[in-house]
């Protein structure tokens, strides 16, 4: 059989497939994506269907959501426009905070935040932290010493900031709402490197943490790049190896990311 005869072939057997191919998609049934579980329920998707003041429908970008629990609200960071937005959990707009800024009331690069059981929310606004009441009013505000990365609030007076700053010799603080400093925890982890930028570069990345807080009190501080929590209890004490000596894993010797000289390269 010629070259010829192989391709024409080919391509009836390609038509064919594809025929049979497109009637299947065609039936209801073959196009379902669970067919033969009927025990499931498709939820209906979340809706947001607020207009602005010229009735188009507004769009925003979620940078940042928590729920707040005491409330049964979402707030949630418009970073596209630089304000906040209290949303039910079915979708309604209650509320929009700030806009974009220098004043008072306004944001000039919004980041994280938390919120409190009296409606206060605390907000990390470039080098300050920012705090609005219930009704979003800004009512105070303070530069701490440590550069604001992450902000956990513990009570109406008092909250935890991470800093991932090369210049930092803590990167956990303590600081009360007039914005003095209480207490400071956890070494910065040092990088030796003769570059002065390359070292600032990959302190930034090894000391890149998030943290969360417990019902006891106790502050968990994971390290993102240095595969590791920091435990610190409501007493102020800290275990270094908390994720070491809790969990039945082998010892990991001190390294960086593999791609951590990519990230530093890429940055330069």
């Amino acid at each position: 059989m010629s070259k010829l005869s192989y391709l024409s072939l080919l391509l009836i057997i390609l038509f064919t497939f594809s025929c049979s191919e497109n009637e299947n998609i065609n039936d209801p049934e073959e196009s379902k994506l669970f067919w033969d579980c009927e025990s499931i329920v498709a939820l209906e998707p979340f809706k947001f269907n607020s207009l602005d003041s010229s009735g188009d429908p507004i769009t925003f970008e979620p940078m940042y959501i928590k729920y707040d629990s005491f409330r049964d609200r979402l707030i949630v960071l418009d970073g596209s426009k630089y304000k906040f937005l209290i949303i039910s959990p079915e979708g309604e707009l209650l509320q929009e905070i700030g806009r974009q800024g220098e004043a008072v009331s306004e944001f000039s690069s919004p980041g994280h935040f938390d919120y409190d059981e009296d409606g206060n929310i605390y907000i990390v606004d470039n080098n300050k932290v920012e705090v609005y009441d219930s009704l979003g009013n800004e009512w105070m505000s303070f530069v701490p010493d440590h550069l604001p990365w992450r902000i956990l609030v513990e009570d109406n007076n008092s909250i935890y900031i991470l800093t991932n700053t090369p210049f930092a010799e803590k990167i956990l603080a303590k600081y009360n709402l007039n914005g003095d400093l209480l207490y400071e925890y956890i070494d910065k982890i040092e990088v030796d490197c003769s570059d002065p930028y390359e070292k600032r570069m990959l302190e930034m990345i090894i000391n890149e943490t998030e943290f969360v807080r417990d019902s006891k009190g106790n502050i968990y501080v994971g390290f993102i790049g240095e595969y590791r929590i920091v435990k610190l209890d409501s007493d102020g004490n800290i275990y270094n190896n908390y994720i070491l000596r809790e969990l039945p894993f082998n010892l990991i010797e001190y390294h960086l990311p593999k791609d951590t000289t990519d990230r530093v390269n890429n940055w330069k």
